[in-house]
């Protein structure tokens, strides 16, 4: 299991604009599970109220009080309804 300290958060920033920061819509992680893979871990969660086929970009991110760390980027694209 995995526990974040009192003043921390883990989430993933996202919008339809190249990399996105923590001012655009932001999914905090409330539970999370890693997947180490040779050292780098996989995790999974669900957004929901995403438009359809719609390109969105991601970043995830880790605040510790003030201070923000953000991840790789990445993209996908919702499907039609």
């Amino acid at each position: 299991s995995f526990r974040l300290c009192v003043d921390s958060e883990i989430g993933v920033c996202l919008s339809q604009i190249n990399y996105p920061s923590v001012s655009d819509r932001t999914h905090v992680v409330k539970e999370i599970s890693f997947i180490s893979k040779d050292k780098e871990y996989e995790y999974t969660f669900t957004i929901e109220g995403l438009k359809p086929n719609t390109k969105y970009y991601f970043r995830p991110y880790f605040k510790i009080g003030t201070r923000i760390l953000y991840g790789d980027p990445g993209t996908f694209t919702t499907k039609g309804e």
